[in-house]
Formats: C-alpha cells, sequence, structure tokens
C-alpha cells in the first residue's frame, strides 16, 4: 500500500517517499515536497539571507553549533559541559590547567571510548597522552615508573 501526502507549496499530491522526514511533524514528515524543499534552500534570494543572518548572529550560531556537537558527540547537553567546568573550577581535572592557558581556550571532554561514559574535562595535553597511552592504566603507571627511574634527560648545550 503506498501512501500519499500533499504538498503545502506545489500543492500536488505524491508518495511519502517524495518528502523529507521531520520528527516535529504529526506525520513525521516535512509538510513541502522534496523538489519544492530543494527549490527553496537553492534560490539565491534565500542562501544570501542565510548568510546575512548567520553573520548578524554569529554567537548564535557557534553556540547552536557547540550544542549539537556535545550533544551528538558525548550526549551531554552545553548546560551539562558548562555545570562541569564551574565543578573544576574551569580547570583541567589532572594538571589544573586554567581553561584560558589552554589551547583553544576551552578544556576537552574526556569519555571512555568503551561504553561511550563522559569522564571527566581535560586541558589538551591531559587528554591526548590519556588517548595516546590507550586509557591504559598498566601503560601509565609503566610511564611513570619509567619517568622515576631514568628522571627527566638533562639536555646539554654544545660548546
Amino acid at each position: 500500500m503506498t501512501l500519499l501526502k500533499t504538498c503545502s507549496k506545489c500543492k500536488e499530491t505524491k508518495e511519502t517517499a517524495g518528502f523529507y522526514k521531520n520528527k516535529a511533524t504529526k506525520d513525521g514528515l516535512h509538510h513541502e515536497c522534496r523538489e519544492c524543499r530543494l527549490a527553496f534552500q537553492r534560490d539565491p534570494v534565500n542562501i544570501a539571507a542565510k548568510k546575512k543572518w548567520a553573520k548578524e548572529n554569529e554567537e548564535q550560531v557557534k553556540l547552536t553549533r557547540k550544542e549539537r556537537y556535545y550533544k551528538s558527540t558525548y550526549g551531554i547537553s552545553r548546560e551539562e559541559y558548562d555545570n562541569m567546568r564551574v565543578e573544576q573550577n574551569h580547570c583541567c581535572y589532572i594538571c589544573g590547567m586554567h581553561e584560558s592557558d589552554n589551547h583553544n581556550k576551552i578544556l576537552y571532554v574526556d569519555h571512555d571510548h568503551d561504553t561511550g561514559l563522559v569522564r571527566k574535562l581535560l586541558c589538551s595535553k591531559c587528554n591526548h597522552g590519556l588517548g595516546l597511552f590507550n586509557d591504559s592504566p598498566w601503560l601509565l603507571d609503566k610511564a611513570a615508573q619509567y619517568l622515576e627511574a631514568h628522571g627527566k634527560p638533562k639536555c646539554s648545550t654544545p660548546s
């Protein structure tokens, strides 16, 4: 059985496969057919208006992108991320570096790659360091033992 829907723009009745999905609507489909939606999106006037709005609202666009990133990547809201920053006094959980001194002036979400669970916020060096050691406590312990045994090498400058 083929399901049909009428486009609100061109008023043509088409198969539902001719409509984009939209979770916000009652039937789960966009109110305009794909052809009308694409024509609207490709219209130079609409493209220019969208670019103008984005330029005038740069901060809002930036926050919306971050919100989508944290939700899709880590399953947390921007508010949850900000709460973690406050709980950690805007500092890396491991080394204590303030986010203002960190790369890109932000703290990175550390998470378990197997379970996806968010752990804490870290500076870029600590976050990369854990990743380079495959999040392995055993390897990190071996590296700590190595440094304790051999210390930091003393570099001599050529004369």
